[in-house]
């Protein structure tokens, strides 16, 4: 009898524990559930006559869930100190702490100390590039990268940015100095595509990038000298629409630009003079005068080809047509083509039809074996 008595007193004592666990995880005091819960299991585990089973499983069911609930708490301490170290600056100890925390189900801190990872490393990575990039600071630099490499092994994207930094060398300062001298020297010498050529093999940190901007800007101008030379001799040799497209590549911040652009005026007008000529003498010598052979012959061998396979095919549309071009505008050049707009008049040879205007879009193609240095082309076949 005195043995059932004590008996049940245990069980009455466990059942008193169970009820306290539960009163602190629902206060989410995690801490005092996990000690209570321990004290009921102890208690539990005396009985020996009563079924302890049902007892233990709802407390260890309390317990796991107040030791996950300890685990996230525990997690957002060790994240808020971590956040407090990173807006002191303090960014290489806000990673070690960050790392600190455990990946939780359903647990939010682990993802938000993963960003704050990257936050930090980004910060120190920047702050090694400046001391580099603008102090000169080259072992300080790459000791802060080095510190950041051995504490984020889990982290390849952030250890291949920081590897990329951390090759910084004397022999990158050597390589700078060398093509900088090299630059200047070519520059000096007039070979413009050289010098650019140097300047942009420096790597870029602020002291030598100044530096290589600078002489890339000279080196552009002695390239858009060169180029207005270049369109000039075009222009000699009779390749107008060559002269333009070239010296079209000036742009107006160069120092040329004001001989470039009066040059651009004066050869568009006498391209558009040329063009003008060309399309009066097609349509209102030849096609006018019915010299169809000779029109037909002003056709390219692709528009021959798709169009107008033999010269009956020109009589047989212009035939009972009298043509008048009027405003001519040239709408786009390159060194083998120009595209053009032109409004022309039907005149219908027979009266009973009556005028009409239409508006056309045609290419044509640079030939210098005739004596207008055009041929016709269809603008969708005129390719570059």
């Amino acid at each position: 009898m005195l043995f059932g008595f004590s008996e049940v007193k245990i069980y009455r004592e466990a059942k008193n524990n169970l009820k306290e666990t539960k009163e602190f995880q629902k206060e989410k005091n995690y801490s005092n559930c996990l000690s209570q819960a321990d004290e009921a299991l102890n208690t539990s585990n005396k009985l020996r006559i009563i079924d302890k089973n049902q007892l233990n499983n709802e407390l260890e069911k309390i317990k796991s869930s107040c030791r996950l609930g300890s685990n996230k708490e525990t997690n957002q301490k060790i994240l808020s100190y971590a956040r407090s170290l990173a807006d002191k600056n303090e960014h290489l100890s806000a990673i070690k702490k960050a790392l600190e925390i455990t990946k939780i189900d359903n647990d939010t801190s682990y993802k938000e100390a993963q960003s704050l990872i990257d936050y930090s490393a980004n910060q120190i990575i920047s702050s090694a590039e400046k001391k580099y990039d603008k102090e000169g600071k080259l072992t300080i630099s790459l000791d802060i990268l080095s510190s950041l490499i051995e504490i984020i092994p889990n982290h390849p994207q952030l250890q291949q940015k920081a590897n990329a930094y951390s090759k910084w060398s004397k022999q990158d300062l050597r390589n700078n100095e060398y093509n900088i001298d090299q630059a200047k020297t070519k520059l000096e010498e007039g070979n413009c595509s050289k010098a650019k050529y140097f300047a942009g093999l420096v790597s870029s940190t602020t002291y030598y990038d100044k530096q290589a901007k600078s002489i890339i800007a000279q080196a552009k101008e002695c390239q858009y000298k060169h180029l207005l030379k270049l369109a000039q001799k075009s222009h000699d040799s009779g390749k107008l629409m060559a002269a333009i497209e070239q010296v079209k590549e000036i742009p107006q911040d160069a120092s040329v630009y004001p001989d470039a652009n009066h040059l651009l005026t004066q050869w568009n007008s006498k391209l558009k003079s040329d063009i003008e000529k060309f399309i009066k003498h097609y349509f209102e010598e030849d096609l006018n005068r019915k010299n169809y052979k000779l029109a037909w012959a002003h056709l390219t061998e692709d528009f021959k080809k798709k169009k107008a396979p033999k010269h009956e095919d020109l009589e047989e549309h212009w035939k009972d047509k009298l043509v008048f071009v009027e405003n001519v505008t040239v709408d786009k050049t390159q060194s083998n083509f120009t595209l053009i707009k032109a409004e022309i008049k039907y005149k219908y040879r027979e009266p009973e039809k009556a005028d009409t205007n239409h508006n056309y879009e045609w290419c044509l193609r640079r030939d210098d074996s005739f004596q207008f240095k055009f041929k016709f082309e269809a603008q969708k076949f005129c390719d570059p």
